[in-house]
């Protein structure tokens, strides 16, 4: 039994020993989360489906032998159970394409695919909008705060938020920014953060 299915099993059981209006409070359980879950496990398992049987119909992968890749099952069930609980159509294309590019060969290692899955789960749709901003080098900046408001002008209606996105993909090495006393700042995307962003991506070649 995986875990969506004992964490539901484990909310009928909770709801049905409240000994007033339990079995109501089943019902209208169900009527709220099982047709959508439904709905989205459907959703995913085409679109996942498709892909990989477009993969194997170009002679990329052998899915045969995928079903045997116990770091290729581990890495679908962790991003089903991450798009069971999420609706942004970012974050479910993110979670495609990482299914997609774990099936690949060369896909990155095993520790860095979860790393990968963990951030897409744990960081905003902001994160990943930020980060793909930030390509390349950008040398000799002076005031980092106009160089952010220059980059994303809508972070005017909420300073706090996008600051605190910025701090967090420094924290977490997707971005890292130099000190030159006599230049100012030099600011790029990492090695992680790039690996990052090209697991999340889909791959067109």
């Amino acid at each position: 039994m995986d875990k969506k299915t004992i964490a539901y099993s484990l909310a009928r059981s909770g709801l049905g020993a409240i000994p007033f209006g339990g079995q109501a409070a089943i019902e209208i359980f169900e009527k709220l989360v099982a047709p959508p879950m439904t709905k989205r496990r459907l959703f995913w398992e085409k679109k996942i489906g498709e892909r990989l049987h477009k993969l194997e119909s170009e002679g990329k992968i052998d899915l045969d032998a995928l079903s045997q890749n116990d770091i290729f099952i581990n890495i679908l069930f962790q991003a089903s159970l991450i798009a069971m609980r999420n609706n942004q159509k970012e974050r479910l294309e993110a979670l495609e394409n990482a299914v997609i590019n774990a099936a690949l060969p060369n896909s990155p290692d095993e520790i860095f695919q979860e790393l990968f899955l963990n951030l897409v789960d744990s960081v905003s749709i902001l994160h990943v909008s930020m980060l793909k901003k930030i390509s390349g080098v950008i040398l000799n900046v002076k005031d980092i705060d106009k160089l952010l408001k220059e980059t994303f002008p809508e972070m005017e209606q909420n300073q706090t938020l996008y600051q605190h996105v910025w701090q967090d993909l420094i924290a977490k090495n997707l971005i890292s920014i130099r000190t030159d006393n006599h230049l100012g700042y030099t600011i790029t995307r990492t090695p992680l953060g790039n690996r990052f962003l090209d697991f999340i991506s889909e791959n067109t070649k």
